[in-house]
């Protein structure tokens, strides 16, 4: 049971980390394509000077263009329901392909065919007409974009640049109808990733129920008996002043008892320590208590000089000097207590 716990774990984080990464593939594809069709180059176009926007564009392509072929490369291998459901031959088994992994092993292949022709062929192609313009220019002593009449060589380099640039043109635009179209697909995908994969079961829900109920009993639990008081955490110094077997010392320790099982349940349910302490504080702020609790925090004079006399009384008394009829009615109900306490502790402690 446990190891198919850490199997589905381990699976439901490989898959929101490609599910991540395909995302931002996707957004980078996405945005670097609008921006450079609709963008970049229009305002270069009407900011920089011929030469200077030749030159931008002659740089920016070769960038843009690999960028283009990369990422449809990095969607296909993060795609949700694996890559052999786009390309079957990846995978020895075979893998039942539906509709949407039909069409998007087209619209794959469509940005990353496009994005190639223009890296390989129209590019560097456009790339060599500009600069053949650039040498005819040099002999015409014109301008390509110079109103005419031009030589019969410049008309040829115009015509081959324009025809060049409108099929680049038509191919980016092929390319980016693919990416918006694949947009839809990556939204309805990642739509049923999130409410069937990312949404716990109801059997997850049920124990976090648990959890919590079992958290809000701990906490009741530590404000009645202020098991969260640091006054517990030195047991000695309190033996020390009790001074002896007292009905106080029995109620300490009990209390001990009762807040070390506290912290090895908060241990189980994986909370520190200290936000257990927070919660309780804060909690204990807002209950509005009728009567204070035997377990009030003690006064900060716990050590004073009648606490001392009233302890060395009781115990002058358990040794017998100045015994009166009165000490020794209470020296038998306090011998009964004492007894009657102790028989709770050792069944505590068993417990």
């Amino acid at each position: 049971m446990s190891s198919n716990i850490s199997s589905l774990e381990v699976s439901s984080t490989h898959l929101s980390q490609c599910t991540q990464l395909k995302s931002r593939s996707y957004g980078t594809l996405l945005g670097s394509t609008v921006f450079q069709s609709f963008i970049s180059g229009v305002v270069a176009f009407r900011v920089l000077p011929r030469p200077q926007f030749s030159t931008l564009q002659k740089h920016t392509f070769p960038v843009y263009f690999t960028l283009q072929t990369i990422t449809p490369v990095v969607m296909l291998l993060t795609y949700p329901r694996g890559a052999s459901a786009i390309l079957p031959y990846l995978s020895s088994s075979p893998v039942a392909r539906t509709a949407t992994d039909n069409l998007s092993s087209w619209l794959h292949a469509t940005m990353f065919v496009t994005a190639l022709v223009n890296m390989v062929y129209v590019g560097p192609k456009t790339t060599e007409v500009m600069g053949l313009r650039k040498h005819q220019e040099t002999r015409d002593g014109k301008k390509s974009y110079d109103a005419g009449p031009h030589s019969k060589e410049m008309q040829v380099l115009n015509k081959q640049f324009g025809i060049l640039h409108g099929v680049s043109t038509l191919i980016n635009l092929a390319g980016l109808g693919a990416m918006i179209w694949y947009g839809a697909i990556l939204g309805e995908g990642l739509r049923f990733i999130d409410y069937n994969t990312c949404l716990p079961s109801r059997q997850d829900e049920v124990v976090d129920m648990d959890k919590e109920v079992q958290y809000r009993q701990l906490v009741s639990r530590a404000i009645t008996q202020r098991l969260h008081s640091t006054s517990l955490d030195d047991l000695t110094g309190l033996a020390a002043y009790v001074m002896g077997k007292t009905v106080e010392a029995w109620e300490w320790q009990e209390r001990a008892v009762a807040r070390g099982k506290a912290q090895t349940a908060i241990q189980e349910l994986g909370i520190p320590w200290e936000r257990f302490v927070h919660d309780v504080e804060k909690a204990s702020a807002q209950v509005h208590m009728l009567t204070p609790t035997r377990y009030e925090a003690p006064s900060s004079a716990r050590y004073s000089n009648q606490d001392v006399t009233e302890a060395h009384e009781r115990l002058a008394c358990t040794k017998n000097e100045h015994v009166t009829e009165r000490d020794i009615k209470w020296k038998e109900t306090h011998a009964a207590m004492l007894e009657a306490l102790r028989v709770l502790g050792e069944t505590r402690m068993r417990d």
